[in-house]
């Protein structure tokens, strides 16, 4: 009697600790992990240098310059793993629009559908990775200007993201230049030369009509002697 009752005493402490132990430490709960993707399409101004990273913008507004026909034009992806893991097996698919071709950059190309896709590989969390892609302007003659819009989409089973840039195109063929200011370098340092004033109509009038009273006056003074 004795030894059942010690065992009934052991079980009951046995359950009682174990009880508490759940209570202190609760039940276990794994990590959570958070996907995501970020896109940021930018195309490059007209005539600026390809490689300036200050020289992409978000889009060129229509009351911008154009790109002419026969001009390249070039692009810059960013992609980046805004999520606390490891984000795997990402593609990047770029959706070339009409009139324009690409030229360079990574990827394929499908002319059928227009699009390149490359497989960009894993990002770390807080990961990001720039893509460049040259394109070049081809209107048709029978269309004098359009402003078109490429996106660039990135994905893997878990995330997806896109953006886009807008950009136009004309069919003037002559390159753009900055007016220059016309200037002569003096002790070093960059004067502007100044354009005399043409004499305008009413100059003109005032020196005829001196020149004629001179020369009234003139010939009353030579037949006076």
């Amino acid at each position: 009697m004795k030894k059942l009752a010690l065992f009934s005493t052991l079980i009951f402490l046995s359950l009682f600790i174990a009880s508490g132990v759940r209570a202190e430490y609760g039940a276990y709960q794994p990590s959570t992990f958070s996907y995501s993707i970020t896109v940021d399409k930018l195309v490059g101004r007209p005539n600026g240098d390809a490689n300036d990273t200050k020289n992409y913008v978000d889009n060129i507004p229509t009351g911008d310059r154009y790109f002419n026909q026969g001009e390249d034009i070039w692009f810059q992806v960013k992609v980046k793993n805004t999520s606390n893991t490891t984000i795997t097996g990402v593609t990047l698919r770029d959706f070339v629009p009409t009139y324009v071709d690409p030229m360079d950059g990574i990827g394929t190309f499908d002319s059928g559908s227009r699009v390149v896709t490359a497989n960009i590989g894993d990002f770390a969390a807080g990961e990001e990775k720039i893509y460049y892609f040259k394109m070049r302007a081809n209107l048709p003659g029978n269309i004098s200007a359009s402003c078109l819009n490429n996106k660039a989409e990135s994905y893997n089973d878990k995330v997806n993201d896109s953006d886009v840039a807008q950009f136009c195109i004309e069919q003037k063929t002559t390159a753009y230049t900055t007016p220059a200011i016309t200037s002569t370098a003096v002790k070093g340092e960059m004067t502007r030369i100044e354009k005399v004033p043409s004499a305008g109509p009413e100059y003109a009038i005032f020196i005829a009509t001196f020149s004629a009273i001179s020369g009234f006056v003139g010939l009353k003074l030579r037949k006076s002697r």
